[in-house]
């Protein structure tokens, strides 16, 4: 099929471009299947509306030998997690777009609600996506209300520039940055998302602000103009910029970096921290003298004292020494389920069994010869595990100490009843056996109080 079929679709999109957005897109720094974004992914698809269409896209991973199963992981973890059915819009180069099935995605596409892209390569991506018609798309979708979510390589895509990670990390590149496909340059953003912003996987070497570490970073971000804003966000981190509130907030377990363009000549920029749980206005992203009919209604950056004070794998698969990519998914699945058989049966030896074998596969991997992008999505999936068994132990913990506390409760008041008969040394003996394990009795003037020593 010709051109002509990209052509219509990018028309077709832009006929539905409406001035303003009204969506919301979110930036996660890595973590887009973890337990993490659970809560993150069900608030987003329940503001959708009562039957949203969800759509993963797996661009980004489209020359990857795995991308089946990324796309199936996805699918499962939506419906397992999430409760809803996410479809998979595939696209896997921009070839895929020119045939008859890829023009039927694309008019999909046109309507959905929720679209999740993740891991694999930013620059194969911008390759694939740059002149076609998913860019448009994209910002049809927030235009009308919907939501996009681009997480780990799809998030550094979005941007004004991007960062090409594995060019300069693995191969030895110049440094350098890559045209983004600008998704919110058209409402006068000018913006570089760097997401695993706070990436510890170096070891013995800096591999934080995405694998570049501090000085290579810094002489990267010498290299762009004074008014582009820079967002980093760490691992299993998101940012959420709700447009119809002209809000952005942060959810996860980490922080998110926003550096603003200097006030004047001569000046350092700005650096804000924003953690869990907080917000800024959406003004604070976009530069101050932005041209108002290019921005829509987007508010102006506010000025310091308004704002709050807040306190993957990149390179082509290729099999590794001994059955290759396909047989290293394999045996994570394999592993995958035995550590769901221990979290739901609450058996510790599967799950440090599922965990130290993945953590020894890795390594048995990397010493083979295993591609990047397969080590840095098997680390990723160890890093969900892990946070897995702990909200599992978590969950544990409340669950026993729900059952223990009518019990607790009764010794309390047994010992306050030896305390009224002036028995002191049953009382004193009744407050050891509690302490012992960790229960604190407050005695005071209206009758005891108690609470676990660890709250």
């Amino acid at each position: 099929m010709d051109t002509g079929v990209i052509e219509m679709t990018r028309e077709t999109s832009r006929a539905h471009v409406r001035p303003n957005p009204a969506g919301t897109l979110v930036l996660m720094g890595s973590g887009e299947l973890s337990p993490s974004m659970v809560e993150v992914h069900k608030a987003l698809v329940r503001q959708c509306g009562p039957k949203p269409s969800a759509f993963f896209i797996d661009t980004p991973a489209g020359f990857q030998l795995n991308v089946d199963d990324i796309s199936r992981r996805a699918q499962q973890y939506f419906k397992t997690h999430v409760g809803h059915r996410l479809e998979v819009a595939s696209l896997r180069s921009r070839q895929d777009m020119e045939t008859v099935e890829g023009h039927r995605t694309l008019r999909a596409l046109q309507s959905a609600d929720y679209i999740l892209m993740g891991p694999g390569s930013p620059t194969y991506a911008v390759r694939q996506w740059i002149d076609s018609p998913l860019p448009d798309i994209f910002r049809g979708c927030l235009q009308k209300g919907g939501v996009i979510c681009a997480a780990s390589a799809a998030a550094l895509t979005v941007g004004w520039k991007t960062l090409p990670v594995y060019e300069i990390y693995k191969v030895g590149a110049e440094l350098h940055w890559v045209d983004g496909i600008d998704l919110l340059g058209p409402w006068g953003a000018r913006l570089v998302i760097v997401p695993h912003w706070n990436n510890a996987e170096g070891g013995t070497h800096d591999t934080r602000f995405c694998y570049m570490g501090e000085a290579r970073f810094t002489a990267l971000q010498n290299l762009l103009p004074d008014d582009v804003t820079v967002v980093g966000i760490d691992e299993h981190t998101a940012l959420i910029l709700d447009f119809a509130k002209d809000r952005a907030s942060v959810r996860g377990v980490g922080t998110v970096m926003v550096q603003t363009p200097p006030e004047g000549l001569g000046r350092t920029p700005n650096r804000q921290i924003f953690s869990s749980g907080e917000t800024f206005p959406l003004g604070l992203l976009w530069p101050r003298d932005a041209d108002p009919a290019a921005a829509g209604a987007m508010p102006e950056r506010p000025s310091a004292t308004e704002m709050p004070s807040p306190e993957e794998g990149f390179a082509p698969s290729h099999a590794f020494h001994s059955g290759g990519t396909a047989d290293f998914w394999d045996e994570i699945r394999s592993l995958e389920t035995i550590l769901e058989r221990g979290l739901a049966e609450r058996n510790p030896d599967d799950v440090a069994r599922s965990l130290l074998d993945l953590d020894r596969l890795l390594w048995q991997a990397l010493q083979h010869g295993a591609a990047p992008e397969d080590i840095s999505q098997g680390r990723e999936v160890l890093r969900e595990w892990i946070v897995s068994a702990a909200q599992s132990a978590a969950l544990s913990l409340q669950e026993t100490r729900r059952v223990l506390s009518p019990l607790v409760d009764d010794v309390v008041a047994l010992r306050e009843r030896f305390r009224r008969e002036r028995q002191w040394s049953q009382a004193d003996a009744l407050r050891e056996v509690l302490a012992a394990h960790h229960v604190l009795v407050e005695d005071t003037p209206t009758g005891p109080r108690w609470r676990w020593a660890t709250d």
